[in-house]
């Protein structure tokens, strides 16, 4: 891609961006009735033709909040509890009707043109097939993972009365007074009588809901998504490996949609993958402050993957490094010009890598998305129009275990880095000071990732980090290593016999490693016989 078709990209992600955030202030300050193409033109300082290019009527930014409302509760599921359907499905709903609340009065402005089937923004319309299937796959879940369902079909059969249901208590919702709670301890409290009731009327009501919920049918309908999210899910890398088999068929569930989509419009699959920040500030995991043989090596493991995505799919694949050196750098002591030379760096990698070829792999980064202002100034940007409270983070990291475990990988890695980084600092100082850091760190990451979200919502996420077994986001990793949360720019690629694998320096180093560099400059380890 040349300079000019990459900047015009990049304004292209910037401008949409701003329409959606002017759009969604729009809402937010005056509600349904205040949003219009020219009021958004206006508020994101763009012409009327550059709005209506994606979002030709009103009715698109409301598919745009029905996306951002299902990605965020496609979000909760790693933390949907043990036990029977109904346990199950309160708990889903309580996160639902906690999203909803926010757009309370927008919701119900919708109301008219969500219950019409002919209207682009109704909840059961075509044009709404990949927002409805994603919710489905959060409700396949719950049936599925339940200790009362007996068998895979009635699974499925429950995950769209659970679907149907659920569209019932949210229009009920709707109709309460503001405030009135929807008694959903009840249903828990009929758990053991639920189940079989449950299994009855979804076996007596199955006919009308797969009409009414099903999706268009295609020749090859599934089975090209499936295959390509088989490519996909071998190289998975999640927190507990032992349970990857027995959440295989849920996790295909939960991402199908967003690969269907792109194959009944006969378009490349879109994947995002925020990672390849900088290098680490620590000496004893890494080589320097270059890319090097661990960067390319997982480069090359993106580009075989979309490679085979392609040999499925003709249209192929094509992936956004959402590169989030700039998100963090002041967090992890790393420069704003280091997270600049390392972009350019890796740029030119996936310039080699590509030689020529097709150009599958861009990267995005914090100044693309807002740009136009100092790095911190974009950071606090950031922060003010995506991040949530800290406190609300730390409370919501008591009750998820899976929040829990994440802000913990994040804390050790900073820790670590710390701990070489301040010498004078004793280790529970350290300890304690890298603690708030993954708070924040955390706080961040997660208004980078609304951030793609917005930017890119049609993308299947991918995550460099291990994932639960079920997730909103699909863990890859490319580099054989012992340690699951290791990633290229928190290691260095060791050479053992024939074969690569990722460590830290220190250890590859004591265990009698060399440094070596390739011809054109890449550096690794070797270990020495």
């Amino acid at each position: 891609m040349t300079a000019t078709a990459t900047h015009r990209q990049t304004r292209a992600y910037r401008s949409q961006l701003r329409v959606t955030e002017a759009a969604f202030d729009l809402i937010r300050e005056g509600g349904w009735s205040a949003l219009s193409i020219a009021g958004v033109a206006g508020r994101a300082g763009v012409s009327v033709g550059l709005v209506c290019r994606n979002f030709p009527t009103r009715d698109h930014f409301a598919l745009a909040l029905y996306e951002q409302l299902a990605d965020a509760l496609v979000d909760r599921v790693g933390d949907l509890p043990e036990g029977t359907v109904a346990r199950r499905f309160a708990a889903a709903m309580r996160w639902k009707l906690e999203l909803l609340a926010p757009h309370r009065d927008v919701l119900i402005a919708l109301a008219g043109v969500a219950i019409d089937p002919s209207a682009r923004a109704g909840v059961l319309s075509a044009a709404s097939q990949r927002v409805r299937a994603k919710v489905a796959g959060v409700f396949e879940l719950v049936a599925s993972g339940a200790t009362d369902v007996p068998d895979e079909e009635g699974a499925r059969r429950l995950a769209r009365l659970l679907y149907g249901a659920h569209l019932f208590i949210v229009l009920l919702w709707s109709q309460l007074p503001e405030g009135t709670a929807i008694p959903l301890d009840m249903i828990e409290a009929q758990e053991s009588a639920l189940g079989p009731y449950l299994q009855l009327a979804a076996h007596a009501v199955d006919p009308t809901l797969q009409a009414l919920l099903g999706a268009p049918t295609l020749p090859d309908h599934g089975h090209k998504a499936d295959a390509i999210l088989g490519v996909i899910l071998a190289r998975r890398r999640s927190i507990d490996p032992s349970k990857d088999a027995a959440s295989d068929a849920p996790m295909r569930a939960l991402h199908r949609a967003s690969v269907q989509a792109a194959i009944d419009r006969q378009g490349p699959i879109e994947l995002v993958l925020p990672a390849f920040p900088a290098k680490a500030p620590n000496p004893a995991k890494v080589l320097g402050k270059r890319p090097d043989m661990a960067e390319w090596l997982a480069l090359r493991g993106l580009f075989e993957l979309l490679e085979e995505i392609a040999a499925i799919h003709s249209p192929g694949a094509e992936l956004v490094l959402c590169s989030d050196g700039g998100v963090f750098a002041d967090l992890v002591g790393v420069s704003d010009a280091d997270v600049r030379a390392y972009r350019t760096e890796l740029e030119a990698m996936i310039a080699r890598l590509e030689d020529g070829g097709p150009k599958r792999i861009r990267v995005f980064d914090l100044d693309d998305a807002i740009g136009g202002r100092s790095a911190p100034a974009n950071r606090q940007a950031l922060i003010e129009r995506y991040a949530s409270n800290i406190d609300a983070l730390k409370a919501r990291a008591v009750e998820s275990p899976t929040l829990g475990q994440m802000i913990d990988g994040i804390h050790r890695f900073l820790f670590e880095d710390e701990i070489v980084r301040s010498p004078g600092m004793s280790r529970s100082q350290a300890r304690k000071a890298t603690r708030e850091r993954a708070y924040e760190t955390v706080l961040r990451s997660e208004a980078w990732g609304a951030l793609v979200g917005v930017a890119f919502p049609s993308a299947l996420r991918l995550s460099i980090h291990p994932q639960p077994p079920v997730s909103s986001k699909i863990g890859v990793h490319f580099i054989d290593t012992d340690d699951a949360w290791l990633t290229p720019w928190h290691g260095a690629a060791v050479l053992a016999g024939e074969r690569f694998r990722l460590d830290r320096r220190a250890r590859a180093e004591s265990q009698g490693a060399e440094r070596r560099e390739t011809e054109d400059g890449l550096a690794y380890l070797e270990v020495v016989p």
